[in-house]
């Protein structure tokens, strides 16, 4: 596991100086932005450069578009910066920005980035283009330090090692993820969920020389279940990962980690997740059902491991925070784990959202903005935008 950087933007001298400040304003802008805590996070480090720096121009994406999407454009941002009391001003392009700085514009906020293809293509090019918006490169967008994106890597790379850094936000997650989980209070307890199974299986195994206790929450349960042969319905998984979660249990039996499944699930036979909302048995789903959340069965059976464990780390929260009946077992669950004497890590964006909603944040060690990020941190996985700020050059 990376030790906590030695670098800082304190170190720099920003007299008349830009910044690139790439951050992780991925919310969701729907018609009414409910989650602000991703801005509060970066607050710190955006008003250190606000007060020391001539022009700071933001970086982020917002979803995964293919092609420019106006429903994810970063616009919609500019309300929310404004009720915090940032006076930002939008740009369609990398040129609008360079003019905007030199009419002395404080903070200039870029469009989605990833409306350019280049951005996942790590291309030199675009990374040139980029670097001209900046003296020095910050990079406090600690939910993407596991991707491998030009504006994350390719983008530092332009910078003397001097010149780019890491932010407020990224320096407090790792130093609080490196002093928890460099070596765990035992016994350690994992809740996974979340839709996201993709890029959460293959933690999994990283996970089992660490946590003795894996109890799997909906979505990604149902991958698990279906390579078990139980019928899940028209519940999501993933065929692509079946094999993997084979290999998963296989090792987990072996290496003596317990993993948990649910007892019993909460279902709706609307495609849209509406309700009527009803409870069956895991091995009982019928055939044209939409699995959601937990029962109260497997809501029990989970906080009664809670009582004996000394670390706790949460990522994925099933459910839909707009439909209170089915969230109401995560924020049962986690009120639970609030009040544990163990270490207490909840990771992730959404489940960052629904800890806000609850009022259950402060009820945490630390409720981190990354839970990808965070994964890939405790399982000495590789981060590359955090190598390429170690590079000295």
């Amino acid at each position: 596991m990376l030790s906590p950087l030695s670098t800082s933007i304190q170190s720099w001298n920003l007299t008349n100086k830009h910044i690139i400040l790439r951050a992780d304003l991925n919310i969701n802008v729907g018609r009414k932005i409910i989650d602000t805590s991703k801005l509060i996070a970066l607050k710190p480090t955006l008003d250190y450069l606000s007060t020391h720096a001539q022009s700071i121009t933001i970086i982020t994406h917002i979803g995964r578009p293919k092609k420019k999407d106006p429903s994810v454009s970063t616009q919609h941002l500019v309300p929310l910066f404004k009720q915090h009391g940032y006076d930002v001003v939008y740009v369609a392009t990398i040129e609008d920005a360079l003019q905007l700085q030199k009419q002395q514009k404080k903070l200039i906020l870029l469009e989605n980035i990833r409306f350019w293809p280049e951005e996942q293509q790590t291309s030199s090019a675009f990374a040139q283009q980029l670097a001209q918006l900046g003296d020095f490169y910050c990079n406090d967008a600690f939910g993407t330090i596991h991707r491998y994106d030009t504006s994350l890597t390719l983008l530092a790379e332009q910078f003397y090692h001097q010149h780019k850094s890491i932010g407020f936000l990224i320096e407090r997650e790792m130093n609080i993820l490196f002093n928890t989980f460099n070596n765990p209070k035992k016994p350690f307890l994992l809740f996974l969920g979340g839709k996201k199974i993709a890029t959460k299986i293959p933690y999994i195994m990283a996970l089992m020389e660490k946590v003795d206790t894996i109890a799997l929450m909906p979505a990604i349960v149902f991958t698990f279940l279906h390579a078990q042969g139980v019928a899940v319905g028209n519940s999501l998984i993933d065929e692509c990962y079946v094999d993997n979660c084979k290999k998963i249990i296989f090792h987990i039996k072996k290496n003596g980690t317990q993993i948990v499944l649910p007892k019993d699930i909460m279902i709706t036979q609307d495609k849209a997740y509406m309700p009527p909302y009803s409870i069956v048995n895991v091995n009982n789903i019928p055939q044209n059902a939409y699995g959601i959340t937990i029962g109260p069965q497997t809501l029990s059976h989970y906080q009664s491991l809670i009582n004996n464990a000394q670390t706790i780390l949460f990522n994925g929260p099933s459910g839909f925070i707009e439909k209170k009946e089915t969230i109401q077992p995560m924020i049962d669950l986690l009120s639970t784990i609030a009040q544990s004497s163990a270490q207490r890590v909840a990771i992730g964006g959404d489940t960052l959202t629904l800890l806000n909603h609850a009022n259950l944040t402060n009820k945490f060690d630390n409720a981190s903005t990354g839970g990808g990020a965070a994964l890939a941190y405790i399982c000495n996985q590789p981060l590359p935008a955090l190598t390429v700020l170690l590079n000295n050059h």
